[in-house]
C-alpha cells in the first residue's frame, strides 16, 4: 500500500479554491480555432487546486481549440523540494464535474479539453502533480482528465489517489 499526505498548505505560491461555472468551474479558456493559429499558453506553478466545480465538463479547466496547458513546467528530473523533502509540486483534490447536459458522457473531474475540426489540437500537460479525491458525477467516465477531437494530454511523474467517475468501470482519464 502507498500512503500519500498532502505537502504542506504553506509552500504553495497560487491558490485556487472554491470557485464554479458552467464549464471549467475555476479556468475556461478558448483558444484561435484557424489552422497555424498562435497558441494561448497558461502555466502554473506550485499551486493549489481545490473545491472547484463546474455544472458541465472540467472541474476545475476547460478548454476548447488551440490552448497549452501547463502544470509545474519544471525543468526536466528537477524535484520540487520543501524542508528538504521532495513532494509534489502541487496538488489538485475535490474538484468536480456535474455533467448537467451530458449525463453519461465523460466531464472530466479535473479538466476537459477539446477542439473543433480544423482547429490546432489543445495541450494538458502534467507534471509532479497529486491528484486526489476529484470526481466526475451523473454518470461520467472520467474521474481526472477528457480529450477530445486530436486534443492531447501528458502527465509525468503524477500520482493519482482517490479519484471516483461515477460510472464506477472507467479510469482516472
Amino acid at each position: 500500500a502507498v500512503t500519500m499526505g498532502a505537502p504542506p498548505i504553506d509552500r504553495f505560491t497560487t491558490f485556487v479554491t472554491d470557485n464554479s461555472g458552467n464549464f471549467g468551474g475555476a479556468i475556461y479558456a478558448e483558444g484561435a480555432s484557424g489552422a497555424g493559429e498562435p497558441f494561448t499558453f497558461i502555466a502554473m506553478r506550485n499551486t493549489f487546486f481545490e473545491d472547484n466545480q463546474a455544472v458541465g465538463k472540467g472541474g476545475a479547466f476547460h478548454s476548447a481549440n488551440a490552448v497549452d496547458w501547463v502544470l509545474d513546467p519544471t525543468s526536466p528530473g528537477k524535484p520540487c523540494e520543501y524542508a528538504g523533502e521532495r513532494l509534489p509540486c502541487s496538488v489538485v483534490r475535490n474538484n468536480a464535474a456535474f455533467n448537467s447536459g451530458s449525463v453519461g458522457s465523460p466531464g472530466g473531474g479535473v479538466g476537459y479539453i477539446g477542439n473543433e475540426a480544423g482547429s490546432q489540437r489543445g495541450i494538458f500537460r502534467f507534471s509532479r502533480t497529486l491528484f486526489t479525491e476529484n470526481h466526475d458525477y451523473n454518470g461520467g467516465k472520467a474521474a481526472v482528465a477528457v480529450a477530445n477531437g486530436t486534443s492531447e494530454m501528458m502527465f509525468e511523474r503524477c500520482i493519482f489517489v482517490g479519484n471516483e467517475a461515477d460510472t464506477g468501470n472507467d479510469g482516472a482519464m
